[in-house]
């Protein structure tokens, strides 16, 4: 115990260090550069400070010490989340941090009802540049929506490190039976090419497959991450599980994913897609569909305007 309260304090100081000449801070995230992180640039962006260049504004993530919370003295503190906080590992922060009275706002993938609470999913981080408005994000998602498809020659991608659940391993096994999967990641690992041809870039690499199998590591409800999207933005068709197979139901249309059940008859699944990897046509057609709802443009839209205006009235409460 004595060992990991001196590991806290260490990063706590370093994360201090770090964020010193900023007075928009992190802690407890996996570290980047105070300016390459979207907090930041969303602020940023707009202006939340610039009648309060003396405020300081400091964000909280799970990858650290609750101490750290209540440890760092700031006008404004705000916890967010992208993992899943009901799973083990990250239950001590299942209440999304709100046992601390000095959070101003938490935010997360959960349907909480909570004053201090504000859902804003994981997601729209990698989906969305932070510095979007109205326009952009309307033609973010005509660009995700509308994605002008061609056969790849290859047919399916696995990119993951870990499989808690022995769902991606599963999902691996039957659909091996179609044809070749590509796993570029560490787990199932039997493809060099992503890190040595493409950098690391999963965007380059996706876009030579047909399909990307891209289920979550865990099943909640509006537990949805980064996956889907990553899938649709490179032309793939996701084969999907998580988020109880109902992932953002006013962003996605559902018919323009496959959807795998963990645990149970996949027979019909697995020859759908055996169908789509055998018929060109059939595939071309299935890829066409629009990729997200009329609705998701202002559903999102609506997210960041909520979140600017909580953002706004915190600051001026201050």
């Amino acid at each position: 115990m004595i060992r990991q309260y001196y590991r806290t304090i260490k990063r706590y100081q370093k994360e201090r260090r770090l964020s010193a000449s900023y007075n928009i801070k992190f802690f407890n995230y996996l570290f980047q550069k105070t300016e390459d992180m979207w907090w930041y640039n969303f602020v940023q962006s707009r202006g939340l400070l610039n009648d309060y260049p003396d405020m300081i504004l400091s964000f909280f993530s799970v990858f650290g010490n609750h101490n750290v919370i209540d440890w760092h003295k700031s006008n404004v503190k705000i916890f967010f989340t992208g993992e899943n906080v009901q799973r083990k590992g990250w239950l001590s922060y299942s209440d999304h941090a709100l046992c601390h009275k000095t959070i101003d706002l938490a935010l997360g993938f959960e349907y909480l009802n909570n004053d201090r609470y504000l859902r804003f999913p994981l997601w729209i981080l990698y989906a969305f540049e932070p510095e979007s408005r109205e326009e952009e994000i309307r033609k973010r998602c005509e660009e995700l929506c509308n994605f002008d498809f061609d056969l790849r020659s290859n047919f399916a991608a696995l990119i993951s490190s870990i499989d808690e659940l022995g769902v991606r391993c599963d999902m691996y096994e039957c659909l091996c039976n179609v044809s070749k999967v590509d796993c570029g990641g560490a787990l199932l690992h039997n493809d060099d090419s992503l890190w040595q041809k493409y950098n690391d870039n999963k965007h380059q690499y996706l876009k030579n497959y047909n399909f990307n199998i891209c289920p979550e590591n865990s099943d909640t409800d509006g537990y949805v991450t980064e996956k889907l999207f990553e899938s649709i933005a490179a032309g793939c068709i996701p084969i999907y599980w998580g988020s109880r197979n109902n992932p953002e139901p006013e962003v996605f249309n559902r018919d323009a994913i496959i959807f795998w059940q963990k645990g149970g008859d996949n027979s019909k699944t697995i020859e759908f897609i055996r169908e789509l990897n055998n018929k060109p046509q059939l595939l071309r057609d299935f890829a066409a569909q629009p990729r997200l709802k009329d609705t998701a443009a202002e559903i999102i839209i609506k997210m960041f305007d909520e979140l600017e205006l909580r953002l706004k009235m915190i600051i001026a409460r201050k």
